[in-house]
């Protein structure tokens, strides 16, 4: 069950996001905990770079909080993950 609802999350985030950057979405900056948000995008990052791709998160523990859009963020963070593991050599 608690798959169920983590996978639902998942899902309305990707929704979030992919509607921010189509720009349908209103865009607000707002003080966000990078760390935490890149936490909460683990799953969606590694179902995206695929089971080959071992996905290693590190950040310092005192980051300030930043002023941004956190869906565009977030689109970001996939693009720079998924774009990392279309370079890397195939094997």
């Amino acid at each position: 069950m608690q798959r169920c609802v983590e996978a639902v999350r998942s899902v309305g985030n990707l929704t979030q996001r992919l509607l921010a950057f189509a720009r349908k979405q209103e865009l607000r900056a707002e003080a966000i905990d990078v760390r935490r948000l890149v936490e909460e995008m683990r799953g969606l990052i590694d179902r995206s770079v695929g089971p080959l791709v071992r996905v290693d998160i590190e950040s310092e523990a005192d980051l300030p909080p930043i002023t941004v859009n956190p869906n565009q963020l977030g689109m970001a963070v996939l693009n720079l993950a998924v774009n990392a593991r279309d370079a890397m050599p195939l094997c």
